[in-house]
């Protein structure tokens, strides 16, 4: 008889193979395009998914076709392979190897515009959830987020690629380099998902964007543009949005300035817009990418433009107009938003003294030009930067941070969007893991919810066969218990609205309600015991939302200060 560790050693072989085995079988699907190779895997929970990696919705973007709206992929002889991810979009490697894939990535391309599909096998008319990654229109990947979970919830998950950065966004504010491409990328790879997803178990008339972050920013700005009608039926903006600061150029700032002052660095100062594209056609990938040209400081350097094709003016007047598809919308935020705006400050772990404080504000007021002095005085009382508590002041500015840039922007779009369209949700998240790796002073951090809401404490539980699945962000925590029931709430939130237009479900229908103004503005507020609350953060709303504006348009006087309370 076999000894008993020849039969656990027997037991353990056969685990391994139900699991890998599974995990190598293949499948083939029939695309507009042509065939395509991907994954079939399976699960001990019963889950069933076809996987499909790097599938090309749009033509490389070079050559003549560098800073040019994307031209449909055409088709191929043969089998394509879709069992790897493709190069990511071209990027700057430091910023890359810190925050996405590690010190030995170094594979950027400009031929990067695929789309990564994750759905149940043998699924049927099933809802779609396209993902819009974020990073400051700069950096990140579709590769770093694993849509294996969400799709485990019968949904058909597409994670997209599109151009960053000056590839993505650069404009002459003319024909010759009109910008927008990489938001452009997206409307091509919601094309792709119009045509295919079919295919794949998906139905195309129940799609559902979302992202973060300036991903959040650009699902909800195609809610405002002509191009995209038809192409999806919700979104879902996370920690950023269409109306934030961040999310355009705005006057009196120019995208045709950063332009010109690129092509001075590159050796591209030609005095017309075609003869400066012409010249950065021909420059390399990182002499373009690696370029420090001044920018806006409102933005990143490269951000979309009103260009009269894909947007026609900027959200919030489009939004006043009621000119705006009217999707469902899912927005919300972070509980510290803003706490990773300030991680460069010497000490911070330790507090901001008062000074320091002050010049962050005061530097922030620079973007109002002669407005600059106005606008701190009237910031650096509404936040109290002036405490001897350095605590204080450092908690102080990472509210500024959050609500300037998210939290005010997120209620002044939901507060005119929901008059629109009824079915408008907002939330909060503001869980903290006991796993979370972050210091204990940042909080509930930009980009936190991502970690549940596709689902990492349960990353482990299915295969993952193919080359760089655990280089993803899910991989470096612990899990507890409630960081379990955490992401599977959020999961069931997220899916439900996908399916339904609806975050409720079942016994729990109707425990988020709609946003309204007239209902006290509702929220669901996600944390240990989620709960709904009514009127997230109102003194920053009316701040940012009324005062501020009215304050610049000079509508009303600057009103005294007093202990961190405008009066007047």
């Amino acid at each position: 008889m076999p000894q008993l560790g020849t039969l656990l050693l027997l037991s353990l072989l056969i685990h391994a193979c139900a699991v890998i085995c599974a995990a190598d079988t293949h499948i083939i699907v029939d695309t507009t395009q042509g065939r395509v190779k991907g994954y079939q895997i399976s699960s001990q929970s019963g889950h069933s998914l076809q996987v499909f990696l790097g599938i090309p919705y749009a033509e490389p973007p070079v050559g003549d076709l560098r800073f040019s709206r994307p031209i449909p992929a055409g088709s191929w002889r043969g089998i394509h392979d879709a069992t790897f991810y493709r190069s990511i979009c071209p990027q700057r490697l430091q910023s890359v190897q810190s925050f996405s894939f590690g010190y030995n990535f170094n594979n950027t391309s400009e031929d990067c515009l695929y789309v990564n599909v994750f759905a149940p096998t043998n699924g049927s008319k099933l809802p779609v959830m396209v993902w819009i990654h974020g990073g400051a229109y700069t950096l990140g990947s579709a590769s770093e987020y694993d849509g294996r979970m969400l799709a485990s919830q019968d949904i058909v998950v597409v994670t997209v690629d599109y151009r960053l950065g000056v590839l993505g966004f650069l404009s002459t504010g003319d024909d010759a380099a009109p910008g927008n491409y990489g938001h452009l990328d997206q409307l091509q790879a919601l094309h792709w998902v119009k045509d295919n997803i079919g295919q794949f178990g998906g139905d195309p008339d129940k799609v559902t964007i979302f992202g973060q972050s300036s991903g959040g920013a650009g699902v909800s700005t195609h809610m405002f543009s002509p191009l995209a009608k038809g192409l999806f039926r919700g979104v879902i903006a996370q920690s950023g949005i269409s109306v934030s600061p961040f999310a355009f150029y705005r006057p009196p700032y120019k995208a045709s300035d950063t332009a010109r002052n690129l092509g001075k660095i590159v050796g591209c100062n030609h005095s017309s817009s075609q003869a400066l594209v012409t010249c950065l056609r021909g420059k390399s990938t990182d002499d373009l990418v690696n370029a420090r040209p001044q920018g806006a400081p409102m933005t990143s350097t490269y951000v979309p433009v009103v260009d009269g094709y894909y947007i026609l003016d900027f959200p919030e007047n489009l939004l006043g107009q009621g000119h705006v598809l009217d999707p469902a919308l899912m927005t919300g935020t972070v509980l510290n938003e803003g706490a990773d705006m300030i991680d460069y400050i010497s000490g911070v772990e330790k507090g901001v003294s008062a000074e320091t404080a002050q010049q962050a504000i005061h530097s922030w007021s620079r973007r109002y030009l002669n407005q600059t002095t106005i606008a701190y005085k009237a910031a650096a009382c509404h936040y109290n930067i002036h405490s001897a508590d350095p605590m204080v002041n450092r908690q102080n500015l990472i509210a500024f941070w959050s609500d300037y840039d998210y939290v005010t922007p997120n209620i002044k779009m939901a507060d005119m969007y929901h008059k629109i369209q009824p079915n408008t949700y907002m939330y909060s998240f503001e869980y903290r893991s006991v796993n979370q790796p972050d210091p204990q002073w940042e909080g509930v951090l930009h980009a936190t919810e991502l970690y549940y809401v596709f689902g990492c404490p349960f990353s482990h539980t299915m295969p993952c066969p193919w080359k760089g699945c655990n280089r993803t962000w899910c991989s470096g925590w612990g899990v507890s218990p409630l960081d379990k029931t955490i992401s599977n709430e959020m999961m069931t939130l997220w899916t439900n609205f996908a399916k339904s237009l609806d975050p409720n479900s079942g016994a729990n229908r109707h425990q988020w309600p709609h946003y309204s103004v007239s209902a006290n503005r509702s929220y669901l507020q996600i944390r240990d015991t989620s709960d709904v609350q009514q009127g997230l953060r109102p003194s920053a709303a009316n701040f940012w939302n009324q005062y501020f504006p009215n304050l610049l348009a000079g509508k009303v006087r600057q009103h005294e200060c007093h202990g961190g309370v405008i009066i007047g």
